[in-house]
């Protein structure tokens, strides 16, 4: 009875909202996606195009937001190295942007066998260091009908929304806890610390 009459919004002004939210997720040009046809840039990825996802399956693109990261913006990006958590060359990736990792058992998580963290929680772990774009940069979301692992530059696991959460949001994950930046760098220090035992 309350809800809002989306009839009464004028697409223009819908596109206004969207653009007005900061570019702080998404992939990025030139990233790898693995789709029906093969691995794909990102860049190049359609609406109706299938993407191979984390559950084995093959999930149809339903939208694509896409934007531009410009060097004025001030947005720092993360470089995962390849051989990085099974990437097969570098990744450039939005701070903001999750990834699904493997937890190892920790004790903290010990009903999970994954979790969500944001890219941030990488800078100066694992070889990956911050850096500013040099020059303009597309930066695609893949909407799904509900949320996605995909796969990324071989072994990145990547999270995409779905198409009601949008591009730009948080990852409001029923199957993976999410972790902010603080608890994801605990977790990888215990990850550290059970390697060097």
């Amino acid at each position: 009875m309350f809800m809002k009459d989306f009839t009464r919004t004028t697409p223009s002004v819908l596109a206004a909202e969207l653009l007005a939210r900061p570019v702080t997720s998404g992939i990025l040009a030139g990233t790898l996606v693995e789709t029906g046809r093969g691995w794909q840039p990102v860049e190049t990825l359609r609406m109706g195009d299938a993407v191979h996802t984390l559950d084995g399956g093959l999930a149809r693109i339903i939208g694509l937001d896409r934007r531009t990261l410009r060097p004025d913006m001030g947005q720092a990006l993360i470089t995962l190295p390849g051989g990085t958590l099974d990437a097969c060359s570098d990744v450039q990736l939005m701070p903001g942007q999750h990834l699904l990792i493997d937890t190892r058992n920790d004790p903290d998580l010990p009903d999970d066998a994954f979790a969500l963290i944001p890219a941030l929680a990488l800078d100066g772990r694992m070889g990956c260091t911050r850096r500013y774009p040099l020059r303009a940069i597309e930066v695609v979301t893949p909407l799904f009908a509900t949320e996605e692992i995909v796969w990324a530059n071989s072994g990145v696991l990547i999270h995409c929304p779905g198409i009601a959460e949008g591009a730009g949001r948080r990852p409001a994950s029923d199957f993976f806890p999410r972790l902010d930046v603080p608890a994801a760098r605990a977790l990888l220090a215990r990850q550290d610390a059970q390697l060097a035992a």
